[in-house]
């Protein structure tokens, strides 16, 4: 038998997928895209230590929190705050909670972490229900999810440790932050990175643009069946999530933001809702997709805008006090794990003391284990800025790095994101051993 035989007895036994198979794929995929994307898997280590070095004297500690909603399923938090000598009194601090896309998960917060803790925020995130390690088997695109953010709301302020409180939204996340400003009119700020105008919008643009091999002939039916199937199955009315239809609700100051080749969530989108916004806003466009990382411009510009509106002044710029360190001198200095391990606490916070943290800050931390991690995140802290001053004296474009291959799912965004591109200082958060 030939190979011309073969083949096309081959094809003879998979024909090609007719039109209707093809209109029910692409119904399929539009399905999964809305209420049923990929869930991030990940475990609490993933989200680093409980105890962690952002810079010199910023110890912060992390508290994970397990609340539950009105349907009666898990909410897992995780909440990043300062840790204060014991000589302190506690005050309420301004805080930011993070909502990440519709497949991602509260690791979508190490994007910005940094950056809030460094400016004076605590950092709160949570998984959205039906996301990441949280119950629930559907996501809705902000309708459902915005209870999720009541929920969270509520515990803060019963907490009395929050003076402001500033939602940050991806996406999904941001959809579900605008349809709670519209109702909570005690949010300080707004940022709100690539939301939808309206979610019957979104898809017939996703339809009129190919991305879904959806037939012309066949997007009215496709429509119609679709917004009954996700009633059904996820109990909401895609053809009323309308977050523009009742933007005259919402006054809380909105930071929008969105990339100028959002494949996705169209510009015009964000252009439409910042142009329906009636408070105080802000728009910022930035070179890049959906997914793409987001430029250290952003964050600056964005935590300035949550810090004036928090009634703080802005910050200029980030410190990087170590960009005078020698990378290979560096390497030379370091101590292993197994040599700190066998070291008394005292000595481990005489080399906390040495690297510039306040002794007052480590009288909390009562566990070895805690402060071996702080040692090592110290000496990872500066050698990563050692070696980005290193680079950049160099001239090396830091910004240049290929958007392809997107394949890490911390992001807050729909999908994955490239690590290549994040600040070396928010590498300082993720776990030992991860490269």
């Amino acid at each position: 038998m030939t190979d011309d035989t073969a083949e096309n007895e081959e094809s003879s036994q998979h024909p090609p997928p007719g039109i209707w198979a093809t209109v029910k794929y692409a119904y399929d995929s539009l399905v999964r895209t809305v209420i049923r994307p990929q869930r991030s898997n990940y475990t609490t280590e993933d989200l680093g230590p409980t105890t962690c070095l952002l810079a010199r004297n910023l110890v912060v500690g992390r508290q994970d929190i397990t609340l539950r909603n009105e349907k009666g399923l898990a909410v897992e938090c995780s909440w990043w705050r300062r840790k204060i000598p014991a000589t302190e009194t506690p005050k309420k601090e301004p805080c930011i909670v993070v909502l990440h896309g519709n497949s991602s998960c509260r690791l979508g917060c190490m994007d910005i972490l940094f950056h809030g803790l460094a400016a004076g925020f605590t950092v709160f995130a949570l998984d959205f229900s039906g996301s990441g390690m949280s119950e629930g088997k559907y996501v809705s695109l902000g309708y459902h999810e915005k209870r999720d953010i009541d929920l969270v709301l509520a515990y803060l302020r019963e907490s009395n440790h929050v003076s402001n409180i500033v939602l940050w939204g991806r996406s999904m996340g941001a959809v579900a932050a605008l349809l709670c400003a519209q109702e909570d009119h005690d949010i300080t700020a707004l940022v709100l990175d690539s939301p939808f105008s309206c979610l019957k919008q979104l898809a017939l643009d996703l339809v009129d643009d190919g991305k879904l091999n959806v037939p012309k002939f066949a997007v009215s039916l496709v429509m119609r069946v679709l917004r009954r199937d996700i009633k059904r199955r996820a109990k909401f009315d895609m053809f009323k999530l309308n977050p523009i239809a009742s933007m005259d609700k919402c006054m809380a100051p909105s930071f929008f933001a969105v990339g100028e080749q959002d494949e996705l969530v169209a510009p015009k989108h964000v252009e439409n809702l910042h142009a329906a916004h009636r408070g105080p806003k802000q728009l910022y466009k930035f070179v890049g997709g959906h997914n793409s990382p987001r430029p250290a411009a952003f964050y600056h510009e964005a935590i300035n805008f949550c810090r004036v509106m928090c009634g703080q002044l802005p910050i200029p710029q980030l410190p990087d006090d170590d960009a005078e360190d020698d990378p290979v001198q560096l390497v030379e200095q370091s101590i292993s794990h197994e040599e700190l391990s066998v070291k008394s606490i005292r000595e481990l916070k005489k080399i906390l003391n040495e690297g510039g943290i306040d002794n007052s800050l480590l009288s909390t931390i009562v566990e070895k284990s805690e402060l071996v991690d702080l040692v090592l995140t110290l000496q990872e802290r500066r050698l990563k800025l050692a070696l980005h001053q290193r680079r950049h004296s160099e001239n090396e474009d830091m910004e240049s790095t290929s958007l392809s291959g997107l394949e890490r799912r911390y992001s807050t965004g729909s999908d994955g994101i490239s690590l290549d591109n994040i600040r070396p200082e928010l590498n300082d958060l993720k776990p030992a051993g991860v490269n």
